[in-house]
C-alpha cells in the first residue's frame, strides 16, 4: 500500500544569499515525503519557487548554486556607470544568466502552480505575477532599488516585492485551500551581517570584504582605496531595505499555518558563494522543524 503523503503550500520569502536556505529547506520537505503543491516567492524566494516550479525538482537550481564562486558572483553584477540614477548595476548579466535556465516559460507550463511577488514603483503595491512569462516576473521581483534599475512589465515599472510583501503568504492563502507554510530568513537586522560596521583590518569580516572590493578593481578596473572604513552605498542600501523587510516580514509570516523562521547569522547578503553552507543550514533547521512538528505534518 502506497505511504499516503500531506500536502502543503509553501511561501518563500526575500533575504537575497541567505534565501539559499529555500533551497535545503524544499529538499528537508522532499526527503520527509511532504508534497508541495503551490508556491509563492518575493526576490530570492521567487527565483527559487521559480526553479522548482519549472523542473518539479530542486537538483538544477542547488547545482547552479553551489557551484558559484565569489567571481561569478561579481561578474553578474554590471556597474551602470552612464545611468547611475536608475541603479548601480544594470541587471542585464542576471538576466541573461537566468534566460538560461528559466528560457521564456510562462506560468501555464509550470509543473507547479506559482505566485511571484513584486512592487508597483507608483503605486506601492505589491503585485502578484500568475500569467505571462515567469523570466519577466522573477526580474521584476529581484529589483532592489537603487540597487537595480525598476523592471518593466508591460505598461507597469516595478521594484522588489521585499518592499510592499516580503514573505507573500497571504495571495497564496487567500488561493488554495491546502496548508501553507512560509519560509522566512528575515531576522532582527541587529543580528546580521556586519556590512555597516567600522571593520578592524585585522578582523576576519573586514578582510572579506576587501576580497569583496578588490574583486570589482580587478574586474572593473576600479581605483579602490586600500585603507576604505565607511560602509558602502550598496551595503547602506542593503541595510535600509533589509530593516523595512524585518517589519513587514514579522507580519507577513503570521498569515501562515506554520512559519519556519531561520536565522542565519552573519551570513552576509551578497555570499552567494557559500551555497553550500547556506542550503546545508536550511536543510538541517529544516528536518528539526518537521520533527518538531510531526502532528501538523502528518497526513
Amino acid at each position: 500500500m502506497k505511504k499516503k503523503k500531506i500536502k502543503i503550500n509553501l511561501a518563500l520569502g526575500s533575504g537575497a544569499a541567505r534565501g539559499l536556505a529555500h533551497i535545503g529547506v524544499l529538499r528537508a520537505l522532499i526527503d520527509n515525503d511532504i508534497c508541495i503543491g503551490a508556491l509563492s516567492g518575493t526576490s530570492m524566494g521567487a527565483i527559487v519557487s521559480a526553479f522548482f516550479a519549472k523542473y518539479g525538482s530542486i537538483g538544477e537550481i542547488e547545482e547552479i548554486a553551489i557551484n558559484i564562486t565569489k567571481k561569478d558572483t561579481v561578474k553578474l553584477l554590471d556597474l551602470n556607470l552612464s545611468g547611475i540614477y536608475k541603479g548601480i548595476f544594470k541587471g542585464k548579466k542576471i538576466y541573461n544568466f537566468l534566460k538560461k535556465y528559466l528560457g521564456d516559460v510562462t506560468f501555464s507550463q509550470l509543473k507547479h502552480p506559482l505566485q511571484l511577488c513584486a512592487t508597483d514603483v507608483f503605486t506601492g503595491m505589491y503585485k502578484i505575477f500568475e500569467n505571462g512569462k515567469v523570466l519577466d516576473a522573477v526580474m521584476a521581483s529581484i529589483s532592489i532599488p537603487g540597487v537595480f534599475p525598476p523592471y518593466k512589465v508591460g505598461d507597469y515599472y516595478y521594484i522588489d516585492g521585499g518592499i510592499s510583501l516580503p514573505v507573500p503568504v497571504k495571495p497564496l492563502k487567500d488561493s488554495c485551500k491546502e496548508k501553507v507554510v512560509a519560509v522566512n530568513v528575515i531576522h532582527k537586522p541587529s543580528s546580521r551581517n556586519r556590512i555597516l560596521m567600522r571593520m578592524n583590518k585585522k578582523n576576519e569580516k573586514r578582510k572579506r570584504f576587501y576580497e569583496i572590493l578588490e574583486l570589482f578593481s580587478d574586474i572593473y578596473g576600479l581605483d579602490i582605496p586600500k585603507n576604505y572604513k565607511a560602509p558602502s552605498i550598496v551595503g547602506v542600501l542593503l541595510q535600509a531595505f533589509y530593516t523595512m523587510e524585518y517589519t513587514l516580514a514579522s507580519l507577513n509570516v503570521k498569515d501562515a499555518d506554520l512559519a519556519i523562521n531561520l536565522d542565519l547569522g552573519t551570513t552576509n547578503l551578497y555570499e552567494f558563494y557559500n551555497a553550500k553552507k547556506i542550503i546545508e543550514f536550511g536543510y538541517e533547521e529544516a528536518v528539526l522543524f518537521i520533527n518538531n512538528n510531526k502532528l501538523f505534518f502528518a497526513p
